[in-house]
């Protein structure tokens, strides 16, 4: 009995051993396509990155196309051939339009050609603004100590959503913040900046998404046509020996579809916490024959004091 006990125990002991060899899988990598990158906004040049697509585990720098052919046409007319700016000082290699500036609630279609790679095309256009009825600060609430001041305030932007059309929304604020010295008992200012103010993922609900890289989406879902109020809590903070609060600047995006959809999935990969419960995240494309995205936006801007 003994004897027996023994002999399964050896074998147990080799199976488990044999499950735990690594295996290798061989997997055969996708054959590169174009990407394109481009967000184009009315009376700007159009500006097109342009690359050759990765693996999607590679943590390589993009590998740019610098001998691509870009075209944009609206309709069935080419209206210019994009001129390349090289990378140099670290810069990113674009193609960017010289002459043409794009109008609102216009089509307009890219195609690109690189040699030895599928071509690829594409098509937006830009949306019709929502204008800004009105932006306010209120509740401004100051803390802290002689080295950090500390400013709590609730921003209130109120703006007309266009009606009759569905419309999609990247709302972005900024902080100023001018930079100043003491010299002879006066109070130089040098310069001001942007604070760009980024929201947590965790605040996301159904219609709203804190975009990773600053700023909220949203789509007109439940309000079409409506005056529409959106308020927020927002606290930045200063060292007062260097630096003066500024305006608080809110900048609305009016976005294509394809802009939405992109940089909502792109967000919402970015913010995904990842591992094996996480769903998985498909970043939407609007490139045909390729990857990446060709979309329009129309900005509104405006600013308000901090009193």
């Amino acid at each position: 009995m003994q004897r027996h006990l023994y002999t399964l125990l050896i074998i147990t002991i080799i199976t488990l051993a044999a499950c735990e060899r690594p295996v290798d899988i061989h997997i055969e990598p996708l054959p590169a396509k174009i990407t394109v990158v481009s967000n184009f906004t009315p009376g700007q040049p159009i500006a097109v990155t342009v690359s050759k697509s990765r693996p999607i585990l590679s943590n390589d720098d993009p590998d740019y196309i610098e001998n691509a052919t870009v075209r944009l046409y609206q309709g069935d007319n080419l209206v210019e051939t994009l001129s390349l700016q090289p990378g140099d000082s670290g810069q990113t290699p674009r193609y960017v339009s010289q002459a043409f500036r794009p109008a609102a609630q216009t089509t307009y279609r890219l195609e690109v050609e690189a040699p030895g790679l599928p071509s690829v095309h594409s098509s937006s256009q830009i949306p019709a603004a929502a204008p800004i009825r009105s932006l306010r600060v209120s509740d401004v609430q100051i803390s802290g100590s002689s080295n950090q001041r500390i400013f709590s305030y609730l921003v209130t932007i109120i703006f007309a959503d266009p009606v009759g059309v569905p419309n999609f929304y990247h709302l972005d604020f900024y902080q100023q913040i001018w930079d100043y010295e003491i010299e002879a008992g006066d109070t130089l200012i040098r310069e001001s900046r942007q604070r760009k103010v980024t929201f947590s993922s965790e605040n996301d609900n159904n219609s709203l998404i804190a975009y990773f890289n600053g700023g909220v989406l949203f789509d007109d879902t439940g309000f079409d046509g409506a005056v529409v109020a959106y308020s927020f809590t927002l606290q930045t903070s200063i060292d007062p020996a260097k630096e003066i609060i500024g305006n608080m600047l809110a900048e609305l995006r009016t976005t294509s579809r394809e802009y939405y959809l992109f940089h909502n999935s792109l967000s919402r990969q970015q913010t995904s916490p990842g591992g094996p419960f996480s769903e998985p995240v498909i970043i939407y494309n609007n490139i045909k024959n390729g990857r990446g995205i060709f979309a329009g936006y129309h900005p509104v801007l405006d600013s308000v004091a901090i009193q």
